[in-house]
């Protein structure tokens, strides 16, 4: 059917929805509770969630004559209703019902089988919102307590792990929901928020699950909210955190834990939610009074289940050590918890610490371990567990430095407690735990690579299905005044069906060393940082390229002589691929004149034409994208750059760098550019929008890239509305409903792309418009 988008937005204090479907819109809908009074506050932007259902394949024949309807939530106040003394001022929350069926119908109005209430739809959205939360006004009055908090959908309709937003697009002034995001088989739907129920209980979770299979049913049950299972060592007054992420049913969520001597300690629960029901929690981090869990909660890339192939639920987590006893250790570790999605217990070996140093009591050394993240393999065959630690726990140690490890999961067998799926904790940085060697400051995953968030991993880009690479950056020790160094190391994964999986190290070098003279004679690089670089697979079995930033110069040993120069460029370098391997690196882009084409920060590195197949590919284009000032020293002028590495050529190869200029119609070729995004691939082809500021008018264009014509003769101007200068003003908020953050794992997204932006159309007015523009199908 195309791809499509249900957009969203807040404007005068009432909520507005609209769809956008192959380049058409239905008029805007404006939705209000159903117990709306006039002046009272506006719907909580930040609230909206949007879920589509794909329900071609359910069994129940109503069910399926929903497919392609959404569900929006939000959170509005109920405004006190002054003739009944139990009522109060409460935020709740609502659902509003989008039927696909009825998007050309001006009006109809249909009676609702759940609440029995008659409902009115507009283009196909319900106008008159449901509510969903049940009202503690009638229990208790006078505590603001009972406003709901934090809301979300449970559902497998979503592809990939999702967090307490979904998957959806979050902006200032609209949000957007593609059916690349939420498109999976739906067999089930809940709405999840957190509230207290009444007046004497802490914020708890709770919930309801909407009936597919009842004809004529738009709304949520009007019978009480499921409560979530508390787990036992919660006080009766103490709050949930409002925090949770999700993979299809299953649920990761967290408490405050009011026991023990360390108060407000969080706890993890585990809930599954199926077609049939709701599990009670079960809690899977240590609930000893001395346990205190990391701050940083899971995130849904490193949660993992049935959308990646796996027959359970697996997240990995972080959490301080602690013994039987109960007694606080000082070290962090990393955790991971296996469960069931139907039963949501925990499974065989599982709930288990997952890093090279069991914790320890008494007097042992603090070797703290703290996760960078997770990636699991193109063939769904093995997850990758990158983490620093120290490179000791021993006390009586004379030297203990920070370095990169990374533990192996092998997804294919559940083994047994005895036999676990884990690798040993493999360390990754050269000459780790040596006197001299340096902490390791940041480390990363080379780019494209699978998390959790991705709907299919085989969108990913690895050349050679068992290798992965990462990059980190520490201090030189060779230098009074330490430089910061780039590191490269490749890691092999070798895998067995009756034993734990194993990693060997098969990359490792020095990308940019503080006292290489090539470039950095002047040892100037203590801003190094993987901010600005990039590590991608070139599509050559264990080959790889870095694109990275750092300071050039002539390698003058005096940085003030006569001739010296320094200014901060975008290197480039080449390792494994044998006809084009320089083991050095070289600027991207050159003008010959130092001190003033400069990087100015900003970098992303996207491959178009990626394999589907699950064997040894990666991508055929990779294109590297750079922000930097222009070569007339002008340091009010930003420019956009672009290179790309071809995999196709024999040999393989590097393109020149190229600026991306608007036309010299459009009066801007003496302007700065201010914004650009890299918005989705199709094929080989890759799509970006800029916007250059000419100090009047902000102009936003649009530019496709292919391998037969490279870049348009002439960029599409995008906001082509209202161009005159004199009544016009500048677009702002300019955001993209469909990107490759905002649709993991969609390989091909570029078609039926939506670029949408607020944007004054009368200087006198000052009032901003919605304006969209779609990229064909």
């Amino acid at each position: 059917m195309g791809r499509q988008a249900i957009l969203t937005w807040v404007a005068n204090g009432v909520l507005y929805a609209m769809l956008v479907y192959k380049g058409t819109y239905t008029p805007p809908v404006a939705i209000y509770p159903a117990a709306y009074i006039s002046g009272g506050s506006s719907p909580d932007a930040g609230s909206i969630r949007v879920l589509w259902l794909n329900t071609a394949n359910h069994s129940n024949a109503v069910a399926q004559s929903r497919n392609w309807d959404a569900i929006i939530l939000f959170l509005q106040e109920e405004v006190k209703n002054p003739g009944d003394a139990n009522s109060n001022t409460t935020t709740r929350l609502w659902s509003a019902y989008f039927k696909w069926s009825w998007r050309g119908i001006e009006s109809t109005t249909v009676t609702d089988a759940v609440s029995k209430a008659n409902l009115t739809f507009r283009w196909g959205f319900q106008t008159n919102a449901s509510p969903v939360d049940d009202d503690p006004d009638d229990k208790d009055t006078g505590t603001t307590r009972l406003d709901v908090f934090e809301n979300g959908f449970v559902s497998d309709s979503y592809c990939g792990s999702y967090g307490v937003m979904g998957v959806m697009s979050t902006r200032p002034f609209y949000n957007a929901e593609t059916i690349s995001g939420g498109g999976d088989p739906t067999t089930f739907v809940w709405a999840l928020w957190s509230q207290s129920p009444d007046a004497n209980t802490g914020r708890r979770y709770l919930a309801k699950q909407f009936d597919l299979t009842l004809a004529d049913g738009y709304s949520f049950p009007t019978t009480s909210a499921n409560q979530l299972g508390v787990p036992a060592d919660i006080s009766q007054t103490e709050d949930n955190n409002s925090n949770w992420i999700g993979h299809n049913g299953s649920i990761i969520a967290d408490w405050g834990d009011n026991g023990g001597s360390d108060n407000n300690d969080p706890v993890l629960t585990h809930y599954a939610f199926t077609a049939n029901g709701g599990s009670s929690g079960v809690t899977f981090t240590n609930t000893e009074s001395g346990q205190n869990l990391s701050d940083v909660f899971p995130s849904p890339a490193n949660l993992y289940g049935g959308d990646h192939g796996l027959g359970f639920t697996l997240v990995f987590y972080e959490e301080k050590g602690y013994t039987a006893g109960g007694t606080k250790q000082g070290d962090q570790d990393i955790y991971a918890a296996t469960f069931d999605p139907n039963t949501g217990n925990l499974l065989g070996a599982s709930a288990v610490e997952i890093d090279e140093f069991t914790s320890k009591n008494g007097t042992g050394r603090d070797a703290d371990t703290n996760l960078i993240g997770t990636r699991i393999s193109r063939d769904k065959s093995y997850i990758a567990v990158l983490f620093t630690q120290l490179s000791t726990n021993d006390p009586n140690a004379t030297s203990a430095n920070k370095g990169c490890k990374v533990v192996v999961y092998d997804t294919r067998y559940n083994l047994s407690s005895t036999n676990p799926p884990y690798s040993t904790a493999t360390r990754l940085t050269a000459n780790m735990g040596q006197a001299n060697e340096a902490d390791v400051i940041e480390a990363e995953f080379q780019v494209e690579l699978a998390d959790g968030t991705w709907c299919d991993p085989l969108c990913a880009i690895q050349s050679n299905v068992s290798i992965m690479h990462i990059l980190y950056v520490q201090n030189s020790t060779t230098q009074a005044d330490p430089d910061r160094e780039l590191h490269l190391v490749g890691f092999g994964v070798t895998l067995s069906s009756t034993a734990a999986p194993t990693v060997n190290i098969v990359t490792q070098d020095t990308i940019i060393a503080a006292n290489d003279a090539d470039w950095n004679g002047t040892k100037d690089n203590k801003q190094l940082s993987l901010a600005h670089a990039a590590a991608y697979d070139n599509g050559s079995g264990e080959g790889v390229n870095v694109v990275f930033a750092a300071q050039a110069n002539n390698s003058k040993s005096d940085p003030t002589a006569s001739g010296a120069y320094q200014e901060t460029r975008l290197f480039h370098w080449i390792y494994g691929n044998s006809t084009v391997d320089t083991d050095t690196a070289t600027p991207l882009s050159s003008d010959g004149i130092y001190d003033s084409l400069q990087y100015s920060g900003r970098l992303a590195v996207i491959t178009s034409a990626r394999s589907t197949s699950s064997g040894n590919w990666g991508g055929y284009y990779t294109h590297i994208f750079f922000d930097q000032f222009d070569a007339t020293g002008d340091s009010d002028r930003l420019e956009l750059w672009h290179a790309y590495w071809n995999k196709t050529s024999s040999p393989a190869a590097l393109s020149q760098a190229k600026r991306i200029s608007p036309p010299q119609s459009e009066g801007v070729t003496t302007t700065s550019l201010t914004s650009s995004h890299v918005i989705g691939t199709y094929g080989s082809n890759v799509g970006i929008f800029y916007i250059y500021n000419d100090f009047e008018e902000g102009m936003i264009f649009y530019d496709e890239w292919s391998p037969s014509n490279g870049w348009k003769s002439a960029p599409d101007r995008v906001d082509n509305y209202y161009f005159s200068r004199s009544i016009a003003d500048s677009p702002t908020n300019v955001s993209v409903a469909l990107d490759i953050d905002g649709a993991p794992g969609s390989c091909d997204d570029l078609p039926g792309t939506i670029i949408a932006y607020p944007k004054e159309l009368d200087r006198d007015s000052l009032n901003n418009r919605l304006l969209l523009r779609v990229r064909n199908e």
